[in-house]
């Protein structure tokens, strides 16, 4: 989802909103932990 030219190949846009779900499904367990 960085680049827009990933769209031009295959299937790398879907892996990358893949990619970037991952991470924020990290980001939210790393702020509940960090939350008292």
């Amino acid at each position: 989802s960085i680049s827009p030219l990933t769209d031009e190949g295959g299937g790398a846009a879907g892996d990358d909103d893949l990619r970037s779900r991952e991470n924020l499904f990290e980001l939210a367990e790393t702020l509940m932990r960090l939350m008292p």
